[in-house]
């Protein structure tokens, strides 16, 4: 009897041992990848939370202090965080896979207009009008703009991009010219750059472009679409004009002009934006169009003093001495900025770092660098501001329309697939004709809200 009350009570503690064994070193699993270890409060009842970001970082944007000031947030509120940086055409890649798979960080960046929109379907990310409410942050109502189901999901953090002409100033001092202003000038500027190289022996381009990923070249055209009509993409979001219409149709043509003109360099459609905007730094070429929040790096690899912000000519076939003051805005709705996993097992502390992150970010451009202030919060900017960013705010101060990119107002995937069609015209694939016929199979509008014209 004793014998069998022994070997009873050997295998009660036996048992005991392993559930205590088992509820000491398991962890929970979150669904979405995100962190699930919990750790008590340490004294004064502070969450240790463990969080992990996905940014975005393509040399040239965002800043430095984008990646970097993660730590300061770390410090501030005793989390810790692991930022993971990739290319945008990485984090795209790793976005889509993260919602199928629902291995999605923390907390991760998105880009603005209707690229988000298959992340909110998928209720993947979390709401967070509460915590915007809630925040001292005081975001200017242009970036709290809601989907369509009246939640906002994003924390912005990044200004909003307009293209822009860059020109150096000292290639255009060399050979003699100025910045064009209407196609006329465009063109007669493309043509003096390359008889001043044939004469020269040089091998300078006109204006600068890399369309290996179907970006840069897909933004000129929307760029010069609202040089023709500023309401044109606009009105075609909204029905009252087709894509075989006027202004795109022009588009289209002036396109073709460019390339025949030898505008570009040669190698331009295997060519990415990245390297293409290293060429304009280095002094390769004296235009070139692109987004304004590439204007900080620029100024630290370049100098303020060597190149300017400018607007694109008018592409008006008539005169138009207002098309400086017609702006393209590269996001138009929904602003990017900083998404919380929905499957997050620290919501609150996400949200928490997130506005301490977007509060601190701002504060950096506004007061530091005299860039584009995201809050209400009238901070001020410094007293000496860098020239082409003083160049950027007057062109902003002035503007009479801001109109949209047109691919921030397609739905995706149709989106992806109309840059994709816009580069075989670019490629010589696609005339005018069947570029227009085709490109209205991918006219799906998103139905997020635009932005109320100037």
């Amino acid at each position: 009897m004793k014998k069998k009350s022994a070997n009873y009570l050997s295998l009660l503690l036996t048992a005991v041992l392993l559930i205590l064994c088992l509820t000491g070193c398991g962890g929970t699993q979150s669904k979405s990848g995100a962190s699930a270890e919990k750790e008590a409060a340490p004294s004064g009842g502070r969450t240790s939370a463990k969080l992990t970001v996905w940014m975005f970082n393509d040399m040239s944007t965002p800043g430095d202090y984008y990646i970097t000031y993660w730590k300061n947030v770390e410090k501030e509120t005793g989390y810790r965080i692991t930022v993971r940086t990739y290319s945008t055409q990485q984090l795209k890649d790793k976005l889509k896979i993260g919602v199928a798979t629902k291995e999605l960080p923390d907390i991760f960046t998105v880009w603005g207009g209707s690229y988000p929109e298959f992340l909110f379907d998928a209720r993947a990310c979390t709401p967070v009008q509460n915590y915007l409410k809630e925040s001292n942050t005081l975001f200017k109502e242009s970036y709290l703009q809601t989907y369509t189901d009246g939640n906002n999901y994003i924390i912005p953090c990044f200004p909003e991009a307009y293209t822009v002409l860059l020109s150096n100033d000292n290639l255009l001092k060399k050979l003699g010219l100025s910045v064009p202003k209407n196609w006329e000038e465009l063109m007669q500027f493309v043509r003096a750059v390359r008889q001043y190289n044939a004469v020269n022996g040089t091998d300078y381009t006109p204006m600068e472009l890399g369309d290996k990923d179907n970006w840069a070249g897909d933004l000129l055209y929307s760029t010069i679409v609202n040089r023709i009509d500023p309401d044109a993409i606009e009105n075609l979001a909204k029905g009252k004009i087709r894509l075989d219409s006027a202004p795109f149709r022009q588009a289209c043509d002036r396109i073709r002009q460019l390339i025949a003109a030898g505008a570009f360099p040669k190698d331009f459609l295997e060519m990415g934006d990245t390297e293409a905007v290293e060429n304009f730094s280095q002094g390769k070429a004296l235009l070139m169009v692109n987004q304004s929040p590439i204007l900080q790096y620029l100024q630290n690899n370049m100098g303020e003093d060597n190149f300017s912000v400018n607007p694109f000519p008018s592409c008006s076939s008539r005169h138009d001495k207002d098309y400086s003051q017609y702006n393209l805005a590269i996001n138009y709705s929904l602003e990017p900025g900083l998404c919380i996993n929905s499957y997050s097992n620290y919501k609150n502390e996400a949200a928490k770092a997130c506005l301490k992150f977007a509060d601190a970010v701002n504060r950096i451009n506004v007061a530091e660098g005299g860039y584009i202030d995201i809050t209400d919060k009238n901070i001020v900017a410094p007293l000496t501001i860098a020239k082409p960013t003083r160049q950027l705010r007057e062109m902003l101060f002035y503007a009479k329309k801001e109109s949209p990119y047109l691919y921030s107002l397609l739905k995706h995937p149709q989106a992806d697939d109309f840059r994709s069609m816009t580069k075989k015209l670019y490629a010589g694939e696609y005339s005018t004709e069947v570029f227009l016929r085709e490109g209205k199979k991918y006219l799906k509008f998103s139905q997020i809200k635009m932005k109320k014209s100037y």
